[in-house]
């Protein structure tokens, strides 16, 4: 695993906010994971060990194409939500794959988001993403996804 530390910016009261990209480079499948904190040694210490956090994003680059990649999940904590570090996060992420030539990102929506599906579609239609949730006749009886986000990155 590789990790680094970049600046990610300030949130909508000022605070600002770093970010540690950590990068698993297994062959077969590869995931990063993409950790905001606030620059402090306690809370760089604390997202090190801490393997659950609960602002993050973790990517999954296709495993067919360079130039894609799915947001599995991306996720702020309630203290943290409108302020802007999900933009900051999901703005920061897609800059991360255009450096990396990814040009199409994707991710589903699940049913266990049901109770804020607005929410989410105002979040990622606000970045420039979009939001679909299927038509019942398309959701397979045994998948937890019922729609899906997208964004073209160039």
């Amino acid at each position: 695993m590789k990790t680094s530390v970049h600046e990610l910016g300030k949130d909508k009261r000022g605070l600002d906010w770093h970010i540690m990209v950590k990068d698993y480079p297994a062959v077969s499948d590869r995931w990063l994971d993409f950790l905001p904190f606030i620059p402090d040694r306690s809370s760089e210490i604390q997202v090190k060990e801490n393997s659950r956090p609960t602002e993050v994003a973790y990517v999954h680059p296709h495993p067919l194409s360079k130039t894609k990649a799915f947001l599995v999940d991306i996720r702020v904590r309630k203290e943290y939500e409108d302020r802007g570090l999900g933009s900051l996060l999901i703005k920061f992420v897609e800059k991360w794959e255009i450096e990396r030539e990814v040009i199409e990102m994707l991710g589903d929506i699940s049913i266990k988001d049901q109770d804020h599906f607005d929410k989410l579609k105002h979040f990622y239609n606000k970045n420039g993403w979009t939001f679909e949730l299927f038509d019942k006749l398309k959701i397979d009886l045994g998948s937890t996804t019922v729609g899906r986000v997208h964004k073209y990155l160039r």
